[in-house]
C-alpha cells in the first residue's frame, strides 16, 4: 500500500490499531527485535516507498476518524455490506480518505457506523471480494482519478 499511495500521490497513509508499521524514529514501544523485523518485512515490499511516502500511526481507528472528521475530511468504509454502493456512482466532494479492514473480518461493525458512506468495488467473478492490498490500489486509483 505504500507503494501505491505514493505512486498515486496520495496526502497521508495512517496506520492504526495492530497493523504493521515501519520503524519509528522517535519512540516506539515495540520490542526493538519486533519493530527491526517488521520494519525489514515492510522494506521489502514497499521498495524505499515507505521512506518516502508520508504517513502516521494512531494507535485507534477512531481516533483517526475523529481527526479527519475534525479536518472535513469525507470518511469512506471500503466494504461489503447491505449499506455500500457501488464506488463508481460515487462522486467526491471533498477530501476523502479510505478505510480498509482486514483480510478475514473487514472493517467491524462499530468503524463502518462511523464512516460517512461505505463503498464497494463491482465484481464480476464468482468470489466476491479481492485482498486488501489490491482493492485498495483500486479504490485510490479510481478517486483520484474521476
Amino acid at each position: 500500500m505504500f507503494r501505491t499511495a505514493e505512486g498515486l500521490g496520495i496526502e497521508e497513509v495512517i496506520l492504526c490499531g495492530i497493523t504493521a508499521y515501519p520503524k519509528l524514529k522517535k519512540f516506539d514501544s515495540r520490542p526493538p527485535y519486533l519493530a527491526d523485523k517488521i520494519d525489514k518485512q515492510i522494506a521489502k515490499t514497499a521498495l524505499g516507498s515507505e521512506k518516502i511516502q508520508a504517513w502516521r500511526y494512531i494507535a485507534t481507528t477512531f481516533e483517526a476518524i475523529n481527526l479527519l472528521k475534525s479536518k472535513h475530511v469525507e470518511v469512506i468504509g471500503l466494504e461489503i455490506c447491505h449499506r455500500a454502493r457501488n464506488i463508481t456512482d460515487y462522486r467526491p466532494q471533498t477530501d476523502v480518505a479510505i478505510i480498509v479492514g482486514n483480510e478475514i473480518d473487514g472493517i467491524s461493525p462499530s468503524i463502518l457506523n462511523k464512516c460517512d458512506r461505505v463503498l464497494s468495488i463491482p465484481m464480476s467473478g464468482k468470489k466476491e471480494s479481492l485482498n486488501v492490498s489490491a482493492a485498495t490500489a483500486i479504490a485510490l486509483f479510481y478517486l483520484k482519478c474521476i
